[in-house]
């Protein structure tokens, strides 16, 4: 009996006085098929290259967008014009709301942030007011440059309000406007009264960023 009960392979019974001993469990096998290993280097987000991609083709229709700009001002107001657009863009897109809605629950649904909303479109309707008059008395190629300056104005003015762009934001902001100058401007930069004005909507444009960064969610 006592070489059974020195015997390391053999664990003591817990009786009615004795504590029962801790004892390691052998680790679990694995069930299954094996994992392979994790692939070396950075991980791809789909999800900010889907959105990387959206707004890049958002940024080639909005380019190709000031030709015509440009050219209906031989024929309407810069309003009537606005109107005219905004229209068709709303029944364009009234659709896919509808749809959306109709997926997602009552219950799920947020109320209308009637603030937020109010101030993007007042910002929307200042910024296109203002480049579509501007592009009465100056080219479309000046006229997107002088737009594409909000490019610079959002990292800025997110700085005043706390949040500090990364010096990889500024730098490529700032490469950004340097490739904006190169493919729009020919010629002198002269300054016209149609410049001024959408250089005014420029800034209009930055703060419709910036409200729909901040309400987006």
């Amino acid at each position: 009996i006592g070489e059974r009960l020195h015997d390391p392979g053999i664990v003591p019974q817990a009786g009615p006085g004795r504590r029962r001993s801790a004892v390691a469990s052998p680790p679990a096998l694995p069930t299954g098929r094996l994992r392979p290993p994790p692939r070396s280097g950075y991980p791809v987000d789909f999800t900010r290259l889907r959105a990387a991609a959206l707004l890049l083709c958002t940024s080639l229709i909005w380019g190709f967008a000031f030709v015509a700009q440009r050219q209906g001002m031989e024929h309407l107001g810069p309003f009537t014009f606005n109107a005219l657009r905004f229209a068709l863009g709303a029944l364009a897109v009234a659709p896919v709301v509808f749809l959306q809605r109709r997926r997602r629950p009552i219950a799920d649904r947020a109320p209308w942030p009637r603030t937020p909303a109010l101030l993007v479109g007042a910002l929307l309707f200042g910024g296109a007011s203002l480049q579509q008059a501007g592009l009465m008395s100056t080219s479309a190629g000046k006229g997107g440059f002088i737009t594409g300056i909000y490019v610079i104005l959002v990292p800025l003015a997110s700085w005043f309000l706390g949040r500090r762009p990364g010096r990889r934001t500024l730098l490529a902001a700032l490469l950004a406007l340097g490739g904006l100058y190169l493919l729009s401007v020919r010629g002198p930069l002269g300054i016209e009264r149609g410049d001024l004005l959408i250089f005014a909507g420029a800034f209009c444009w930055a703060g419709h960023v910036l409200v729909i960064d901040r309400w987006a969610e």
